[in-house]
């Protein structure tokens, strides 16, 4: 019996120092895990709990990707019917059209602004002197500001031209709903220069 209350002595000895050693490492502070620690958030985005919250213009999983780059390709434009104010020369009412050349079908080609994360370039590849504009874009929607966008020479006459719209880019198809407005100076025997404003409405859809 002596021996073994000697030995439950024991056990509840080591026992206890045990507790000393471990217990309180065991049941103190809690460990906090960063799951933010091995993300490099780009562009100025932020990490909560492992996940990159971007700012606005970007996405993806680091925030590395321009939203606006979706857009970027070049696209086949079909220029439709452009609807147009008539033109009064000397006193004569004109057909616009008759004066100054419509658009016809071309190449867009869409790339990002270097000077604004939201803004676009677009240009007409197979002639760029014809069409090139800035824009931007928000969630597929293109906005053109009233802007010159290029001139073409006709018979010796230069004809200058400013536009303006809207539109909408969805995955590889494009739609622009333009206001031009072409201005050229006529020269006529002996009456001399005169100048004609053409403002014409256009709807262009294109595919990428």
């Amino acid at each position: 019996m002596i021996y073994s209350n000697k030995l439950n002595t024991l056990l509840l000895s080591g026992m206890f120092s045990l507790f000393l050693i471990f217990g309180s490492s065991c049941k103190g502070d809690e460990i906090e895990l960063d799951f933010c620690e091995p993300i490099t958030c780009q562009n100025g985005g932020a990490c909560d709990q492992g996940i990159c919250g971007c700012l606005s213009g970007y996405e993806g999983q680091f925030c590395e990707i321009e939203s606006r780059s979706l857009y970027y390709g070049d696209y086949a434009m079909i220029a439709g019917d452009e609807d147009c104010e008539d033109v009064t020369v000397l006193g004569q009412t004109q057909d616009p059209t008759q004066l100054i050349p419509a658009t016809d079908d071309y190449t867009l080609s869409i790339t990002g602004d270097p000077l604004n994360i939201f803004g676009l370039i677009l240009t007409n590849t197979d002639d760029p002197s014809l069409f090139t504009a800035t824009a931007t874009i928000d969630d597929g929607v293109i906005t053109i500001a009233d802007q010159d966008v290029g001139e073409q020479t006709v018979q010796g006459n230069v004809i200058t031209v400013s536009a303006s719209g809207s539109g909408s880019l969805s995955g590889n198809n494009i739609t622009l709903n333009l206001t031009k407005t072409r201005t050229v100076s006529i020269t006529i025997p002996v009456i001399g220069a005169q100048t004609v404003q053409a403002v014409c409405t256009q709807v262009q859809n294109g595919v990428k």
